[in-house]
């Protein structure tokens, strides 16, 4: 019993580690799931299958860049204790039908998690609370 409580105490310790900038840092991602205010989850799929040429994005040192599928954006980002906060986010303005609001999502995100090798974003957005990313 007491060697279960240690080995749960330790596994527990090992998957709260926070995410911080460098662990994020150099690394591209592409969208492949999302969930909305209501809990409706759904995949993002591409044309041709060739994840990464539609909603992408980029994270350079203190910078966040990539694509919705119409528009590039950009910004600055900060990571503390899986809490990420985005700012001074510009985009092209495009006007594309059916195309998810990701870029706005990411003005609103609060945190971020590593789960199965996704990258999980959370925000504050109606229609996109959670982004659900895979590495490229």
């Amino acid at each position: 019993m007491y060697k279960a409580i240690l080995l749960l105490m330790f596994f527990s310790a090992c998957s709260s580690k926070p995410t911080t900038e460098a662990s994020v840092d150099g690394t591209k991602w592409t969208l492949v799931q999302y969930i909305d205010s209501a809990g409706t989850s759904a995949s993002v799929t591409y044309p041709s299958g060739k994840k990464g040429d539609g909603y992408w994005m980029e994270f350079r040192q203190d910078t966040i860049s990539g694509s919705d599928n119409c528009n590039h954006f950009s910004g600055t980002y900060t990571i503390e204790n899986d809490v990420l906060k985005t700012s001074d986010m510009v985009s092209t303005l495009i006007g594309c039908p059916d195309n998810l609001a990701m870029t706005a999502a990411l003005t609103v995100a609060t945190r971020l998690e590593f789960i199965d090798s996704h990258l999980y974003i959370y925000t504050t957005h109606p229609a996109l609370t959670t982004l659900i990313f895979e590495k490229i």
